[in-house]
């Protein structure tokens, strides 16, 4: 898959290239490919690896891939945890006794 999707950067690159006219042709080079890849539930592969097979094609084989996990999100105060159907109000606990507390019923 990932493959495919920097074959098609490759391509494009080309085909802007070649809208671009004979003239420029020398001054273009190898295009600069970087991909961002969120790996996150899944393992990532070696990207030096992965880079060997766009060698000739690419000016950066070796740095093509850039690998980032999606950040946690943390639940704010007040609002449904998942799984969770209803919501409990934010209340100051440092004067409550725990029989005021609501109570939680299955």
């Amino acid at each position: 898959m990932i493959e495919r999707k920097v074959a098609g950067m490759i391509a494009a690159a080309g085909a802007r290239s070649a809208a671009a006219g004979a003239e420029d042709a020398a001054r273009l080079k190898l295009p600069l490919v970087r991909l961002r890849v969120d790996y996150t539930g899944f393992s990532t592969i070696n990207a030096q690896r992965f880079g060997q097979k766009f060698v000739g094609r690419v000016a950066n084989p070796h740095d093509m891939l850039l690998f980032h996990k999606a950040a946690a999100r943390k639940a704010k105060v007040g609002t449904p945890l998942a799984g969770c159907h209803s919501t409990f109000p934010v209340m100051s606990l440092a004067h409550t006794s725990m029989y005021e507390l609501p109570k939680v019923m299955n």
